[in-house]
Order: structure tokens, then C-alpha cells, then sequence
């Protein structure tokens, strides 16, 4: 019998040598397991995170033609106003600027003359109202 526990020792040995190696690795497989894992979480954070980004520039572009077209309508309405003060500004002080539609001076005096006429008129036929 002495050979089998010497046997069986050496086995019992053995077999205590590769659990205590089955320990040690066991760590690295499990570690393996988890950097899968969070490979996998950090890919889907990764295309989340993607995903999000190319959402904030289709707003920001989208804001930023909304300013233009804004900033455009602005700048226009400023130089609009900016002429029609500078004419408030000349009618406070009494200086009067007609507005013609005549290409040529001819179809003013043409257009004058009419006007001359209708005023005869309405004299000459007493239509005109003085008070």
C-alpha cells in the first residue's frame, strides 16, 4: 500500500499545482470576459455619442441659416429705415423733396400743364371751394 500513497500523493499534489494554476488564470479569462463587455459598451456609447453629435449639427446648421436669413432681413429693414430717417430728418427742418415718376422733365411740365388746365376749370366753372 505504501506505493499507492505514494501515488496518490503525488496526484493530490498535482492536482492542488493546477488548481492553484486554474486560479490564477481564471482571473485573466474573467478579465477577458469583462474587457469584451466593455468593449461592446464602450462601442454602442461611442455610436450613441456619434449619433447625438450629427443631431447637434443638423440643428446647429439648421440655426445657423435661420440667423443668416434673419440677419438678412434685418440688415435690409435697417437700410430702409435708415432712409426714410434721413428724410424725417429733412422734413423736420421744412425741406420738402417731391416724389416724381416722370423719366423726363417733358412729362412733368406735360403732367404740370394738365394740372394748370383743371385748376382754370374748376375756376371758370366756379367748382372750386374756398373757405
Amino acid at each position: 500500500m505504501g506505493l499507492f500513497d505514494f501515488l496518490k500523493k503525488q496526484e493530490l499534489e498535482a492536482i492542488k499545482q493546477l488548481n492553484s494554476q486554474l486560479e490564477r488564470y481564471k482571473l485573466i479569462s474573467d478579465i477577458e470576459l469583462e474587457a469584451e463587455r466593455l468593449k461592446k459598451d464602450l462601442e454602442q456609447t461611442v455610436s450613441s455619442k456619434i449619433i447625438e453629435i450629427k443631431n447637434v449639427e443638423t440643428e446647429f446648421n439648421s440655426l445657423n441659416s435661420n440667423y443668416q436669413t434673419a440677419l438678412e432681413t434685418y440688415k435690409n429693414l435697417r437700410k430702409e429705415v435708415s432712409v426714410f430717417e434721413s428724410k424725417l430728418d429733412l422734413i423736420e427742418f421744412g425741406i420738402y423733396e417731391p416724389v416724381y415718376d416722370f423719366e423726363r422733365s417733358d412729362d412733368y411740365r406735360a403732367e404740370q400743364n394738365k394740372i394748370i388746365q383743371l385748376q382754370k376749370q374748376m375756376i371758370s366753372s366756379e367748382r372750386v371751394y374756398t373757405s
